[in-house]
């Protein structure tokens, strides 16, 4: 594949053979992979699994350095970041609240993405995680999209709002400075959409 300066492909969302990362994109001087995946299962067997397959796909790539993604949005209970606070009496239909921000939800997520790491580690263990991104070309991370939908107050009312973010799970203490800009930035450009 020829790609240069600024360039972006897409994988074909319809025809896509699982055989390359879903996005590629020639960043700063090098070119850059990104495997997607999207889990369907909380087991952490299955998890390790389609981290190892995103490693796969970018090492067979054309690209020189990649990040694998997981969504957790088939995944993740959604119904946590929505507060049920009981029932109407006459009718027995749920009544939601909401937060008063976005830093219960945010934290909620955060807590999630820490305990998923922890169960990784702990029952994959860290050896296996080295032993997977040792001498790849993905550094040794898993960004983590999430996103689902909360409700926050705004002006007294109750507003249904979008939560979408990504996180990290590292898997070395030595993350270089080229991958964190990256990780900053898709951060930064996912809160723009």
């Amino acid at each position: 594949m020829n790609i240069s300066q600024g360039d972006i492909t897409v994988d074909d969302p319809d025809f896509s053979r699982g055989d390359n990362p879903d996005i590629i994109s020639y960043i700063g001087d090098r070119v850059w992979g990104f495997a997607c995946k999207a889990l369907h299962s909380s087991n952490v067997q299955t998890i390790f699994e389609n981290i190892e397959e995103a490693v796969q796909q970018i090492e067979s790539s054309s690209a020189d350095v990649g990040i694998p993604i997981l969504s957790i949005k088939n995944v993740i209970n959604h119904d946590e970041f929505w507060p049920l606070q009981g029932q109407y009496e006459n009718t027995g239909e749920q009544l939601f609240g909401a937060y008063i921000d976005l830093s219960t939800p945010i934290s909620m997520i955060y807590e999630y993405t820490r305990e998923l790491h922890s169960q990784l580690v702990s029952e994959i263990g860290e050896s296996s995680f080295f032993e997977l991104f040792q001498g790849k070309k993905s550094h040794p991370v898993c960004l983590i999209y999430c996103a689902t939908a909360t409700s926050i107050i705004i002006n007294d009312l109750p507003i249904p709002t979008r939560l979408n973010m990504f996180n990290i799970l590292t898997f070395s203490p030595n993350i270089n400075d080229e991958c964190s800009k990256i990780l900053e930035e898709l951060n930064h450009q996912l809160q723009l959409t």
